[in-house]
C-alpha cells in the first residue's frame, strides 16, 4: 500500500472542497484532494445553473410563447406556438457546457500529484483509506466536503424508471409532456413554473408548508401567488403508484381527504436533498451526524467535535446555497491550515432565497425562532402588501407581502420573510441592513428612490413605526434612550421625519 503524507487532506472536489484546497494552498501547506471523478458540482448538474438557464431560453423566446390571456391549467399552458421540446434540452446542455468550462478551470489549477481520484475512508482520526487506489493517507487536520444527494422517497420506487430526479431530466433527449414533481422546496417550485410555462402539464405534490417559511401569514401568500402559475396539490399523500412502458399512474389524497389519480410521464422527486458521506466512515474518527444527518460543525469556524477535523458545504448543512458552499469551503481550508494555531471566525448570515414567481426569501431570524424566544427576546412585526407601492402599480405587479422583524427593546432590524417581485435584491439589502445592526429609526430615514421594488421595505418599516407607537401610547413597552420618542426626534441628514 502507498503512504503519502500531508498537512491537509480535502475529501470531496464540489464547489466547497475545491475552496478549501485553494485556501489550504494559499497558506502555503501540503494538500491532498480525494474524488472518485473530479465531475461538475450538483449545482451545475441539477441546481441553479440548468433552472436559470431554462429561465433565460423562457425569457427569449416570450414574445412568441407567453400570452397575457392563456390560461393556467393542471395540463400546462395553451399556446397557439410552442417550442420545439427536441431541441430546448439540447440548447440548455450546450450552454451550460459553455458555462462549465470556466470553472473546469478549477480542476486543472490543481496539481496532479494532489489529486487522488477513489473514495475515501477514516482508518481512525489520523488516517484515510483510498481502496481504489491502494492509498493510505496520513494528515494533520482533514476537510469533509463530500456534498449531498437527491433524497428518492420510498413511495415513488415503483415507479422504476419513470421516477427521476432533477439531474435525470436535465439528461432526456426531451422535455416530457407531463410530469409530476414531489416537493415544496425551492427546486420544486422553480422547476414547476419552469415547466409548466414551456408547456409540460405539471402538477406539484407538497406536504405541510411551502417552502421554508414559518410565518403563516407569508406562507398562505406565497401559496396563492405559486398557484397562479403552477397546479399545486399541498398537504397532500400518494397512497399508490403504478407504471408502464408509457407512463406512470399516481394516486392520492387530496387536503380535504378525497381520492383522485393523475397519469404522466414521469415522476420527479424534489424533495430535498441529504449529506452523503456513508462511504467514508465517519464513525472511526469518532464523528457522528446529527438528527438532520449531516455532520455537525461550527458554523463559524467549520470545526467539528473532533478538533483537527473541518466540515464544509451541504454535507454539514441543509439548503445550502453556492454562496455559503463556497464561503464555509474557505473557511474550513483555510482553518485546516492554521491548526493548531487559532482559528478565524467568519459568521455566516442566514439568507435563503428562491428565484420563483414572486421571489420567495428569508434573511436573518424566522419568524418560527423569534416566537420560540419571545419572552427573551420580545419582537413586533411590520407588514407591507406589495400592492400598496407605486412600482407594482406601474408594473401591474400587486401580488407578495413582507413581514420586518424588529427586537421591541434594542429597535434593531432582526430578520424577515417575504415573497415579492424582485425578493431576491430586497433579501440583499436587508442582510447588509442586519449585519450592520441597522435599527427602526435609522431605516426611517433611510432615503428610497421611487418608483422602485425596495419601496416595500419603506412601507414595511413604516408599519412597524406605527405598531411601535401604539404600544408606547398604551404604555405597553418602555423604548430606549431618552423620554422624546424616536418617530417625534428632530430630522437627520435632511430627511423628513414621521
Amino acid at each position: 500500500m502507498k503512504e503519502i503524507r500531508v498537512q491537509t487532506a480535502i475529501i470531496g472536489a464540489g464547489s466547497a472542497g475545491l475552496k478549501a484546497y485553494e485556501e489550504a494552498k494559499k497558506h502555503g501547506v501540503s494538500a491532498v484532494i480525494i474524488d472518485p471523478d473530479f465531475k461538475l458540482p450538483a449545482i451545475f448538474r441539477s441546481g441553479y445553473l440548468p433552472l436559470d438557464i431554462l429561465r433565460a431560453i423562457i425569457e427569449e423566446q416570450s414574445s412568441s410563447v407567453l400570452q397575457d390571456d392563456t390560461p393556467i391549467t393542471m395540463y400546462g399552458m395553451d399556446h397557439s406556438i410552442r417550442l420545439k421540446f427536441s431541441t430546448i434540452l439540447q440548447d440548455l446542455r450546450e450552454r451550460r457546457r459553455n458555462c462549465s468550462e470556466k470553472y473546469m478551470k478549477n480542476f486543472s489549477a490543481i496539481a496532479e500529484q494532489d489529486k487522488i481520484y477513489g473514495h475515501a475512508s477514516f482508518e481512525d482520526q489520523k488516517h484515510l483509506l483510498v481502496p481504489d487506489t491502494g492509498i493510505r493517507i496520513t494528515a494533520e487536520t482533514f476537510v469533509i466536503a463530500t456534498g449531498s444527494r437527491p433524497y428518492i422517497p420510498s413511495c415513488i420506487q415503483p415507479a422504476g424508471s419513470r421516477a427521476i430526479t432533477c439531474e435525470d431530466l436535465f439528461e432526456l433527449q426531451a422535455l416530457p409532456k407531463s410530469i409530476a414533481i414531489l416537493g415544496a422546496g425551492s427546486t420544486a417550485l422553480e422547476l414547476g413554473q419552469i415547466l409548466t410555462r414551456l408547456g409540460v402539464k405539471t402538477v406539484i405534490f407538497g406536504q405541510r408548508h411551502l417552502w421554508h417559511f414559518t410565518d403563516i401569514k407569508i406562507s398562505e401568500i406565497a401559496e396563492k401567488c405559486i398557484g397562479k402559475s403552477v397546479v399545486m396539490f399541498m398537504n397532500s399523500e400518494i397512497t399508490e403508484i403504478s407504471s408502464d412502458d408509457n407512463g406512470v399512474t399516481i394516486y392520492y389524497l387530496d387536503q380535504f381527504g378525497k381520492e383522485g389519480y393523475i397519469r404522466t410521464d414521469y415522476i420527479l422527486a424534489a424533495a430535498g436533498r441529504i449529506p452523503s458521506f456513508s462511504k467514508l466512515h465517519t464513525e472511526n474518527a469518532g464523528i457522528s451526524p446529527d438528527i438532520f444527518g449531516a455532520i455537525p460543525a461550527d458554523p463559524n469556524t467549520r470545526q467539528t467535535k473532533v478538533p483537527h477535523i473541518f466540515a464544509a458545504g451541504s454535507v454539514a448543512a441543509q439548503n445550502t446555497p453556492l454562496e455559503r458552499s463556497l464561503k464555509d469551503g474557505a473557511m474550513a481550508g483555510r482553518n485546516a491550515a492554521r491548526y493548531p494555531g487559532e482559528l478565524r471566525k467568519s459568521p455566516w448570515l442566514p439568507l435563503t432565497i428562491s428565484f420563483t414567481t414572486p421571489n420567495f426569501a428569508i434573511v436573518g431570524k424566522k419568524e418560527e425562532e423569534l416566537r420560540r424566544r419571545h419572552d427573551a427576546e420580545p419582537y413586533i412585526i411590520g407588514e407591507a402588501s406589495f400592492q400598496e407601492s407605486h412600482w407594482a402599480e406601474i408594473h401591474l405587479e400587486t401580488a407578495g407581502m413582507i413581514h420586518l422583524y424588529f427586537s421591541l427593546r434594542t429597535q434593531k432590524l432582526l430578520g424577515a420573510e417575504l415573497a415579492l417581485p424582485m425578493g431576491a435584491t430586497i433579501a440583499q439589502f436587508l442582510a447588509f441592513s442586519i449585519a450592520l445592526e441597522k435599527t427602526l429609526p435609522e431605516l426611517l430615514g433611510f432615503s428610497f428612490y421611487k418608483p422602485s421594488p425596495l419601496e416595500i421595505v419603506q412601507l414595511a418599516v413604516k408599519n412597524a413605526s406605527t405598531r411601535f407607537r401604539e404600544l408606547e401610547t398604551d404604555r405597553k413597552i418602555q423604548l430606549p434612550g431618552k423620554q422624546q420618542s424616536f418617530y417625534e426626534a428632530e430630522p437627520q441628514n435632511g430627511y423628513q421625519r414621521f
